[in-house]
């Protein structure tokens, strides 16, 4: 299993909603520094600083690292302002296709693992 540093789930079949995540260093984390699972939304991660995450890496979970989502495109309005992502796994940002109204501005990923030595300015 692997351990995230803060995740966000729905409990009892009621969605998980409304929730701000502010001016936060979250690093070094085995699993992803902000993961999401279905039924999550209106999500606001603002001014946080999360790198060094998802160094555990077996094949199959490869969207770990910085902030990452379910696959069944069921997390949707997630806002993430000003925020730098660096160095997390193999992916700083991973959000799943499908979900509606996930907007990334005024942030900073970089991602030097594999192979990737570009800089991405987003929303600027």
């Amino acid at each position: 299993s692997f351990n995230n540093a803060i995740k966000i789930k729905p409990k009892d079949g009621i969605p998980a909603h409304h929730i701000s995540i502010e001016n936060c260093v979250i690093h070094s984390c085995k699993g992803a520094g902000i993961r999401m699972e279905s039924d999550v939304h209106h999500v606001r991660i603002f001014n946080c600083l999360i790198y060094n995450n998802g160094q555990q890496y077996d094949g199959e979970n490869d969207g770990l690292g910085g902030i990452s989502t379910q696959y069944d495109g069921k997390v949707h309005h997630v806002t993430i302002t000003n925020c730098t992502l660096i160095m997390n796994g193999s992916r700083s940002l991973h959000l799943s296709i499908g979900g509606p109204d996930v907007v990334v501005k005024n942030s900073v990923i970089f991602q030097p693992e594999r192979g990737n030595k570009q800089y991405f300015p987003v929303g600027l």
